[in-house]
């Protein structure tokens, strides 16, 4: 956002007159906290994150990286996991899973696709000559864009992706149909057997299963429950490079022809050569008689009886027996060694140092963490003298609006240039579908159906989401309300935010207040559970009711109060008023400890009710 568009993303360059956009330079470190963000256990919990599995048909390296591809795109632009069972399935009939140049020789291509031998020249895995067919979905060139970003399996799914979002219905389609909406493929039934295996995919299952796996964030156990996991005090870190892009293969306790029984640890899949961390403080054993592991068995313990991490198939190891490692200290690099059918890191979790393993997703999950760390502000010592900051918007967009006025009303908030954008009664409208035809590079958090009345925006060249989810506000008579929630990250660490809002009339209305009251807890609830984590919110929407004063022993300034946050009206007015009739009732919460603010202001309200609200944020200190 720029300050001529009516909001600032930066300070004042020092001696200068003009402002600058810059990086934002997070609170939190992306592993911040061990504690649980809800229930993710729980049938029909939302996805925290999304990781490819293990299936009954093999997949060699390069199939399973472009499944990768396709699994983390997903993720990247946080779209339903039912998505990402589409994009498998399409691209696994379409492709096999294969990046297909085209060498023009099928005679059949339209004139503007004559030249489409170049492909050649580019990286590819296989050659078709089908038409104008290129790459892992079989995009037609160059009507679905240019030739490199069709051959470039990460480009290719975002554009299947934003086109499968802009069907109207897609969700309740079967998803063969679905992915036909998006390909329009002369076989229009032959998706249906690719399912399964795109299923198997995402839920980390193994697709000929008799019973449900223990998937640890999609809650789908057959007992219903989770899987028991090992407690464990210490500082515990992710075994691979903060930013290394891996797929955990989440295949703890299957069978198969690799394994002498059953699967002891996980497969984190990435490129050999990714550093490979100490996931604990401890004791260094090198074992060389373990033919399966390769060269070496790594193992790690924290003390007789206690828990031991196990690391296997390295290329290289830059540790000895005996040596004492500290938790995050490197250890040696990914390889492909031993029993193993590509580059990964096999990682195991002995909770009593002996034999019996438990699993080590669920694990990783449950203990990595740090107390949150406070990153330094940049100040500089050169010419540029500025503060990495964070803008967010917040806005509403009336249920009464019809559909062209609603899109233009995202249109002019996006048009903006906010880092991360918060929208209030959308629960009618398609927001990733409206989205994806704006200019700019924007992912969507929507909860499906009813939990959709708020919706977080994000721009997808700063900010990756690596987990969301929703909590309940209340369940009214006629309505109800919930609060997304969705982790950003950054190079520098995550940014946590909440999108809210509010039932309105609660000083008019006992049963609005009781309704208000209702979510105040919740949302207390929420706040202090993401605090506990490592992730103080930034929260931000309609709150129908001051953000600047007391009101009422309810009102959300004492409310917020109690679990550690304030509002940006308390630190100055952004403008004298949101609401038609003067109120200060749209706006952002945070931490102080961590955050402050930096700039504020709002916006002509153009076809909404409220005038949005716009905050920049730095690090305290």
């Amino acid at each position: 956002m720029k300050k001529t568009s009516g909001l600032a993303t930066a300070l004042l360059l020092t001696g200068a007159a003009s402002l600058v956009v810059v990086p934002l330079l997070m609170v939190m470190v992306l592993m911040g906290g061990s504690a649980d963000l809800g229930d993710v256990c729980a049938p029909g919990s939302e996805p925290l994150a999304l990781a490819a599995g293990a299936a009954d048909e093999a997949l060699d390296d390069n199939q399973l990286a472009n499944a990768s591809t396709i699994v983390s795109e997903g993720l990247r632009l946080a779209v339903p996991r039912r998505a990402i069972v589409v994009a498998l399935a399409v691209a696994h009939q379409e492709s096999g899973f294969r990046n297909y140049a085209n060498d023009g020789l099928g005679h059949d291509l339209a004139p503007d696709q004559e030249g489409i031998g170049r492909s050649m020249d580019l990286p590819h895995e296989a050659v078709g000559s089908d038409h104008g067919s290129l790459g892992v979905f079989q995009q037609q060139w160059p009507w679905w864009g240019t030739m490199p970003e069709l051959m470039d399996p990460a480009s290719s799914a975002e554009k299947f992706y934003t086109r499968l979002l802009a069907v109207p219905g897609w969700e309740r389609m079967s998803i063969g149909a679905a992915g036909q909406q998006v390909q329009k493929s002369a076989h229009p039934d032959a998706y249906a057997d690719d399912v399964p295996l795109a299923q198997a995919i995402v839920h980390g299952a193994p697709a000929e299963a008799g019973s449900p796996q223990t998937a640890a964030y999609f809650g789908a156990t057959a007992g219903g429950g989770c899987a028991a996991a090992a407690a464990f005090s210490g500082d515990v870190v992710f075994p691979l490079a903060p930013w290394a892009h891996y797929v955990d293969l989440q295949n703890w306790g299957h069978s198969g022809s690799h394994w002498d029984s059953v699967h002891t640890g996980t497969d984190l899949s990435t490129a050999c050569g990714t550093p490979v961390l100490a996931a604990t403080a401890g004791v260094v054993t090198v074992r060389t008689d373990q033919s399966w592991a390769g060269k070496w068995l790594v193992e790690i313990s924290t003390g007789p009886g206690n828990v031991e991490t196990w690391y296997a198939h390295m290329q290289a190891i830059s540790v000895s027996t005996g040596d004492h490692v500290s938790a995050g200290q490197g250890i040696g690099e990914v390889g492909d060694l031993g029993n193993a059918t590509g580059c990964h890191l096999h990682f195991e979790v002995h909770p009593n140092g002996g034999s019996t393993t438990v699993n080590p997703t669920i694990w990783l999950h449950d203990n990595v963490g740090h107390a949150p760390v406070v990153l330094p502000v940049d100040h500089g010592s050169g010419s540029s003298g500025m503060y990495d900051v964070v803008t967010v918007l917040t806005g509403n967009v009336p249920f009464t609006l019809s559909p062209g006025r609603a899109r233009a009303q995202i249109s002019y908030l996006l048009a903006q240039q906010p880092d991360v954008l918060l929208l209030q009664e959308v629960t009618t409208r398609n927001v990733p579908a409206i989205v994806s035809t704006l200019p700019g590079s924007w992912a969507v958090w929507q909860p499906p159906g009813s939990r959709g009345g708020s919706a977080i925006v994000w721009d997808t060249t700063k900010f990756l989401a690596t987990r969301h989810g929703a909590q309940l506000g209340f369940n009214g008579a006629r309505y109800d309300r919930w609060m997304p929630w969705v982790l950003l990250e950054s190079d520098q660490g995550t940014l946590p935010v909440v999108g809210l809002h509010m039932p309105t009339d609660a000083s008019k209305s006992d049963q609005m207040r009781h309704y208000f009251q209702t979510m105040t807890r919740n949302y207390q609830h929420l706040f202090s559970t993401m605090s506990d984590a490592g992730y103080p919110p930034v929260v931000g929407g309609d709150w129908n009711h001051p953000l600047d004063t007391t009101r009422e022993s309810w009102s959300p300034v004492p409310m917020l109060h109690r679990v550690g946050l304030t509002t940006n009206w308390q630190a100055g007015k952004p403008c004298t008023g949101t609401s038609a009739e003067g109120g200060r009732i749209d706006g952002f919460a945070f931490n102080p400890q961590y955050l402050r603010v930096v700039d504020q202001g709002c916006l002509d309200r153009q076809a909404s009710d409220h005038r949005p609200v716009w905050v920049a944020l730095a690090p305290s200190g």
